[in-house]
């Protein structure tokens, strides 16, 4: 049930023993267990009377392209797989009805009036979506970097993402729309009462004050994106205020003003992203001198600057990885020929740092993630690597890259090998640090 409804008293509709074929067991049959499970999926679907068509296709999530009437819809099966493989028969066909109610049968296009009460802002990372050419495109607009917001619409029984053609049918831009998002966010958080409020502490034995968001209505991390939402914890916790959103359904709030808060906040951050099928980010939060939330960073010599950059390199990590499954089925389906370089961590094993490194090799075409390290790797000097910092490398042979526009998380694209004699000052320069 989205949130409109349950914030003006809807019930949830009651569930019913439908008669019908249950689940196999997912681990009995011979293909894998993901295989069988989607492959059951897109039997169940392609039952629904209102779909035409239904086909898996390539891209992280499980996803399956779907054709009704109203035209091509994606969904993704990832979730409901990971979420019910220790669940009985009936549970998962449950799960799978309740998916299945989301796919959009309305051939009647929504307008301004009757959508804009609707609108709410969603966080997601910034490859939420897969795989371009899906239909019409998701409004999406950045947030920071690795998250991106985009728009939906809940009408109680789903959540359905707005996509660029319906605004321009509107009248709207993206901007206007998530202005109006933000709207219904904020007079829902507003509405909250003393029975109901819409975060408590968190601990009360913490020796720092720490909240979290405790209504359960599917936009706990969104309040995050909420202009002023994070700031407005200011005096209510010590120092400046933060916050992770590891998933999607979670929201804690402290101060930097205390280590032991940084640092609890930084490994449940780190743990409940891993743990969670609709993981958002492992990072820490904080909001800049305007007011808006922006990554936190920390001086080097702050005794928790690694553990919070720590963070933001597994974002960063987790985000390029799926970025490059994206692009290099989509290479292959164009027929181009450019190598998706690979965001790779590095952990000092006297420190236990992480640092970002990816490869160029000399003669390859390359699209490059933005890391803190590139190895050159020479094919004229029998694959010779030289490990150096991928910003001095920018400073001594900038000609040999460009922004490669289009791409979110930015990358960058090489158009040549550096010189002899900038190889050999750059061998000099990693040598000497």
């Amino acid at each position: 049930m989205g949130f409109w409804s349950k914030l003006f008293g809807a019930k949830p509709a009651e569930s019913t023993s439908e008669q019908g074929e249950a689940a196999p067991p997912i681990g009995d049959s011979k293909p894998s267990p993901k295989a069988a499970f989607v492959a059951w999926c897109l039997d169940e679907i392609r039952r629904h009377p209102a779909v035409e068509r239904a086909e898996a296709v390539d891209g992280p999530g499980l996803p399956v392209s779907i054709w009704t009437s109203a035209g091509q819809q994606k969904m993704f099966l990832q979730n409901t797989f990971v979420e019910t493989r220790d669940s009985s028969p009936e549970q998962r066909s449950s799960a799978l009805r309740r998916l299945i109610s989301c796919i959009d049968t309305s051939e009647e296009e929504r307008d301004w009036d009757s959508a804009m009460p609707s609108l709410v802002p969603l966080l997601r990372a910034s490859t939420f979506g897969g795989a371009v050419g899906m239909g019409a495109t998701m409004v999406r607009l950045p947030f920071v970097p690795f998250l991106t917001l985009f728009i939906g619409l809940d009408d109680a029984a789903r959540i359905v993402f707005s996509n660029n053609k319906e605004l321009e049918a509107w009248g709207q831009t993206p901007e206007s729309a998530l202005s109006q998002a933000f709207v219904n966010l904020g007079k829902h958080v507003a509405s909250a009462t003393q029975e109901c409020p819409d975060s408590e502490p968190y601990d009360d034995d913490a020796p720092y004050p720490i909240w979290h968001v405790t209504r359960d209505d599917s936009y706990e991390s969104s309040r995050i994106t909420l202009p002023g939402y994070l700031e407005s914890f200011r005096g209510r916790v010590l120092g400046n205020p933060i916050a992770i959103v590891p998933h999607r359904s979670m929201l804690v709030i402290s101060g930097d003003g205390h280590p032991e808060a940084l640092r609890r906040l930084a490994e449940m951050a780190e743990r409940e992203f891993s743990a969670s099928t609709r993981s958002v980010s492992p990072a820490i939060y904080t909001t800049d001198a305007n007011a808006r939330v922006a990554p936190l960073r920390l001086a080097p010599e702050h005794p928790q600057h690694d553990l919070v950059e720590r963070g933001h390199q597994l974002l960063a990590h987790d985000v390029y990885h799926e970025q490059k499954t994206l692009l290099e089925k989509r290479f292959e389906q164009e027929g181009l020929d450019v190598f998706v370089a690979t965001h790779m961590l590095l952990t000092d094993k006297k420190t236990g740092k992480l640092s970002s490194s990816s490869t160029m090799t000399e003669g390859v075409p390359s699209l490059l993630p933005e890391t803190d390290k590139l190895a050159l790797v020479s094919r004229s000097s029998g694959r010779k690597v030289l490990v150096v910092a991928r910003a001095v490398v920018a400073e001594l042979a900038p000609e040999c890259f460009e922004p490669a526009h289009g791409f979110d998380p930015p990358r960058i694209r090489t158009l040549s090998w550096p010189s002899p004699e900038k190889l050999a000052e750059l061998e000099r320069r990693a040598s000497s640090t």
